[in-house]
């Protein structure tokens, strides 16, 4: 008999609007089900696909997450493991991923071009709906017992790395007393480790029956694809239409009508290398997600409260001569019922008083009238006191209270009200949809399918057990909504924080850092695998190494001719859809004027703002200010401003204002050391401070004067300076207890020792800041003095300086109704900085001008990598045991210089794909053994390295052995046949071509693009597009002569760096006798930078 034709009928169609487009999102309903796929039309290359099945739990088994993970380990009909990531990468994609939510498990896949997502869709859906779940899936990827006694597994590992951080321990011990373990929102989607272990494969099996089939599935895809496209190619698939017979009783989510109490309190303590600090999280319930006004109505009041640090939050907590905490996070779950969290992280904690602190959880009731006295001379003498016990039960709650109380009563201190607050807003959603639509888009939909699958009385009426329509894009009416919220009185909000803060109960979760913690971690484990090994004796471990092994061979990728040959074609990339571009570089003839920069480069493409950048080259700023450049990135739009006018006059503005004109000017903007900075590190080019904002194109001179005005008049002062700095050293504390980040201070440590990035590690900036603060306390001159010479070295550059400059086609520097050539831009620029520099050197007398002669910007000069670079104070090979840290990280790095060597380039590139991609050699050989969650050969272009890095790894010293035996595998004439097959190499290309394709995507991505091509050398980003072509004439002898010239160099150990963050206490021994000799043992506080 016939198969009956599918038929997807247009459920919904609501408008939207993006950035430079309108566009539509479009719901249809595959008619006698409840399978949904919603198309969204987003302009670009790249076409997304979201896969979400509504999931819940009840306990911390982490059944969800399991499942997550067995998914990709084969279907019914394609039970052959790597089949799926190998025909995604082909594709043209970087291959499948996943996450678990509380309430939802979401599977996605991005790939260049909706061919590929045409031929890659089915088959994912397949693999998500009929897994094939054997027990030698569940032993490698989810739990087993090694030869060694040893608890392993992916899920295993991956939990055991995360369920005592700090993060982790806080989100769910503030969503255990906001849901009172009554809903899957109390629990551990993810799994916790003891759960993990009393698992079986049934328990999983019974879990997808019960959750994965067609009318609990839905489908978002974003991008250039047509729907009828898709569901023709959905017609092959017997699963589709044999999955439209299945019935399903819909699920419910059973929300707690209150939180018991007025406060309800509990102690966390997590293991820390110091005691210095914690974090404070607060939680109340929030509006139901149907309530889409009230929902962003709240983020508008979170943004009011906490987007700068002229506002309230940050007023009272952080930009304190002595502060409360470093960082505050305010914002909504994406739950049903939309919970508000409060986050305040690097809270000092006070050692003396942990004793008397309270054990457990405990209720208080606070009340607060409107009639309470909270004018300003009683807040300023809160915040004069010396530092009280912050953790005390009630002290940091009352703070919270009151602040939010004085808004309540006394309502908006700025004139405008809300609505300089909204306007930011609706900038900043904007700014989303433009540089990341697939991943806004899809995030914002997800709720409304989980309102409907999981809601019970929604006041739409759009649940499945009120027989209801989803309402699919509610959550994107966020422009329309922001509209109706500008008429509202300032009374609307006023009433809507009493509402949510004042009147209904909260939850506060003390993170207190525990020193011993870790140890005693450590020693539980390793008692418990003594015990282990004792109890099941040597047969019995042998018989579990047996087991073991039989059940990696079973899940080996084994993809045989015929299943290869039955692979569509990988499609040609170029036929993917662009965003326009294009790109001029204009150079500046003379410094004659003190205009120093030589260079500006100028890219038109589809975007509704003005980027612009600053360059400002410091590789000859002086030794004794190089530590300085933290403090000044911080401080930067954070400082008084005193403008000098030509009428002899001078304009003050106080810190507050500046910083709240800049977040009203200004979309984003950040200043920084290099490009890719974090706090203490940079991506590359050290040797730059770099400035970088976006406006609209309206504000387009208000934005390059103010940047201009702020780098010349900012007036460094002591009370800025001792809170900024205080902040910072809370911030080293954190970076200590990250061990990636702390992994990648050490490498840099050692490896650029006297380079900028050395300076601006903390191993310099702890010691470093804790002098500024001394010398606050003296009165400050020095540090602002030191300040203020490096402003004037920036302002003074020699160079090599450059502009970054992004607008959109058709722009112009006078008005919107005609265009404007690029030299005009380029010279508006110069005509702003000028006439701010003549009041500069009215300001201070006449300074004498830079007059160097001028250095070429691009290409950019560089020194790439060498060991003669390498601290020889420390040995090449480095074990560093971090107290706060419950797994290991890796990294291991060789000489590889590849823009010097461009024909060495793609051939790099293609082998380091084909090792670290999805289901390729070290995914299988390091991950699929249970030694590490992941491992991957990067190309640090710009420095010249080439890195092995393995993270999340129980076994580290296993991990790195399985790479080093696959370098030898590939060096002979067997082993390179056979890694390096025609399939192999053809799935590395695709997987290349994708993430060239994705750099264009969007325009933030093509503006970071233009820039890295003009640095190496390109004069047109289609020039620099067009390589690509070099990747598809690599031949075997190219990858044979990369892998002899810069992989074998991890073979020997005079030529590599390697350095590895463990675990402290009794499991250092672990990783060291892992190891061997060779490896020197040394603490953190050994690479302080003197």
């Amino acid at each position: 008999m016939e198969k009956k034709k599918l038929n997807f009928i247009l459920e919904s169609k609501q408008p939207l609007a993006l950035p430079t487009t309108n566009t539509f999102i479009k719901t249809y309903q595959l008619e006698n089900s409840d399978f949904r796929v919603v198309f969204v039309d987003v302009p670009g290359p790249l076409v997304s696909c979201s896969i979400v099945i509504p999931t819940l739990s009840n306990d911390n088994k982490g059944l969800p997450h399991t499942l997550e993970h067995l998914i990709f380990c084969g279907s019914e009909s394609m039970p052959h493991r790597g089949y799926l990531d190998n025909l995604a990468t082909r594709c043209l994609s970087t291959g499948t991923n996943a996450y678990t939510a509380e309430d939802h498990t979401c599977y996605e896949i991005t790939t260049a071009g909706s061919e590929g997502m045409l031929q890659i869709f089915p088959v994912f859906l397949d693999h998500v709906l009929n897994p094939t779940l054997i027990e030698s899936q569940f032993m490698t990827e989810v739990y087993h017992l090694d030869g060694e006694g040893k608890e392993q597994g992916v899920v295993f590992c991956e939990m055991a790395s995360r369920e005592n951080t700090e993060a982790d321990l806080l989100d769910l011990n503030l969503r255990k007393l906001l849901y009172q373990n009554q809903t899957t929102y109390s629990f551990e989607c993810g799994g916790l480790t003891p759960d993990i272990a009393n698992l079986t494969n049934q328990e999983i099996i019974d879990y997808h029956k019960k959750f994965y089939h067609l009318n609990n599935c839905y489908v978002i895809m974003c991008g250039q694809i047509r729907p009828s496209d898709l569901f023709e190619e959905l017609e092959k698939f017997p699963f589709i239409h044999q999955g439209i017979t299945s019935k399903w009783e819909p699920l419910q989510i059973q929300l707690p009508a209150t939180i018991p109490g007025k406060l309800v309190s509990k102690n966390v303590p997590f293991p820390s290398d110091s005691e210095d600090v914690g974090s404070i999280g607060y939680g109340w319930k929030g509006p139901p997600s149907e309530d889409v006004k009230t929902t962003v109505a709240l983020e508008v009041l979170y943004r009011y409260f906490n987007d700068n640090p002229s506002s309230p939050f940050p007023q009272r907590f952080t930009e304190k001569s002595t502060p409360f905490a470093n960082y505050i996070d305010l914002s909504s779950k994406n739950h049903l019922d939309s919970p508000i969290t409060l986050i305040f992280s690097g809270v000092p904690y006070k050692q003396s008083h942990q004793d008397s602190e309270m054990e457990g959880e405990s209720e208080e009731d606070e009340e607060y009238s409107d009639d309470d006295s909270m004018d300003g001379e009683s807040e300023k003498s809160t915040m004069d006191q010396d530092l009280p016990d912050l953790f005390a039960p009630g002290v940091y709650h009352k703070m919270v209270i009151e602040c939010i109380h004085d808004f309540v009563v006394n309502g908006f201190k700025q004139p405008g009200g809300m609505t300089p607050t909204i306007k930011r807003h609706l900038l900043k959603t904007s700014e989303e949809l433009e540089d990341s639509p697939h991943e806004t888009i899809a995030m914002n939909l997800v709720i409304d399918i989980i309102r409907y699958s999981f809601g019970q009385n929604s006041s739409l009426k759009d649940t499945k057990v009120q027989g209801g329509t989803p309402k699919i894009g509610l959550g994107m009416q966020v422009m329309s909504i922001l509209d109706l919220l500008e008429k509202e009185p300032d009374s609307y909000w006023q009433q809507l924080a009493k509402q949510y803060f004042l009147d209904q109960p909260a939850c506060e979760i003390f993170m207190i850092p525990d020193v011993e913690l870790s140890n005693k971690l450590t020693e539980n484990k390793l008692t418990k695998e003594q015990s282990r090994v004792k109890a099941i004796g040597p047969k019995g471990l042998l018989e579990l190494k047996a087991k073991v092994d039989q059940a990696i061979l079973e899940n080996q990728v084994n993809l045989t001719a015929q299943v290869i040959s039955r692979m569509p074609p990988i499609p040609d990339v170029s036929k993917a859809s662009t965003i326009r571009s294009q790109m001029q570089i204009i150079d500046y003839e003379s410094l004659d004027d003190g205009f120093g920069f030589s260079s500006c480069q100028i890219i038109h493409t589809e975007t509704g703002f003005c980027h612009l950048g600053l360059a400002m080259n410091i590789e000859q700023l002086p030794k004794h200010l190089r530590p300085y450049l933290v403090l000044f990135q911080e401080l930067f739009f954070t400082c008084p401003l005193e403008l000098w006018l030509f009428n002899n006059n001078i304009t003050k503005m106080n810190y507050q204002q500046v910083a709240q004109y800049a977040s009203e000017l200004f979309v984003s903007h950040e200043c920084g050391v290099g490009l890719g900075n974090s706090i203490f590190s940079t991506g590359s080019l050290s040797e730059l401070v770099t400035i970088f904002v976006t406006a609209k194109p309206s504000e387009w001179e208000t934005m390059i004067r103010f940047v201009v005005q702020v780098l010349m008049f900012s007036k460094f002062t002591k009370d800025r300076i001792m809170t900024t700095a205080k902040n910072l050293i809370s911030s080293v504390s954190d970076t200590k207890n990250d061990g990636s980040a702390a992994l990648n201070a050490v490498v840099t440590r050692i490896t650029q020792y006297n380079s900028i990035d050395s300076d601006i590690s903390i191993f310099k900036q702890e010691s470093f800041l804790k002098s500024v603060v001394e010398d606050c306390k003296n009165g400050g001159s020095k540090s602002v003095q030191m300040l203020d010479q490096l402003r004037e070295f920036l302002v003074n550059s020699p160079g090599p300086s450059f502009i970054r400059v992004g607008v959109p086609f058709y722009f112009s520097v006078i008005n919107a109704r005609s265009t404007t050539n690029d030299v005009d831009i380029a010279q508006d620029i110069k005509r702003i900085w000028i006439s701010e520099r003549e009041k500069l050197n009215t300001f201070e007398k006449k300074r004498k001008l830079n007059t160097a002669e001028l250095k070429p910007a691009f290409p950019f000069p560089r020194t790439a990598y060498s060991l003669d670079q390498v601290d020889q104070s420390f040995a090449k090979s480095l074990i560093v045991p971090i107290a706060g840290m419950t797994t290991s990280y890796l990294c291991q790095i060789v000489e590889c210089d590849l823009l010097t060597n461009r024909a060495d380039f793609f051939p790099t590139m293609l082998v380091s794909e084909l090792l670290s991609r999805a289901e390729g050699p070290l995914y299988c050989g390091i991950r699929g053994k249970g030694y590490a969650y992941g491992a991957n050969v990067n190309c640090y272009l710009w420095a010249g390295q080439l890195s092995i890095d393995i993270y999340r790894s129980s076994e580290p010293s296993k991990a790195l052995a399985v790479f080093h035996d696959l370098i030898k595998y590939i060096s002979t004439d067997k082993g390179f046949e056979e890694t390096f097959t025609e399939f192999e190499i053809d799935t590395a290309q695709a997987g290349i071509a994708y993430r060239w394709a994705s750099d264009g995507a969007t325009a933030s991505s093509l503006l970071s693009t233009a820039l890295r091509a003009s640095l190496r050398g390109y004069k047109d980003i289609k020039d620099y597009q067009s390589v690509i072509r070099e990747l598809y004439q690599v031949t075997k002898a190219d990858l044979k002569r990369v892998i002899e010239t810069y992989f074998k160099l991890f073979l020997l150990e005079d030529m590599r760096v390697t350095v590895v963050t463990s675990p402290g206490g009794d499991e250092t021994a672990q990783v060291c006798e892992g190891f061997g000799k060779g490896y020197q043992v040394r603490k953190l506080e050994d690479f302080q930078v003197v």
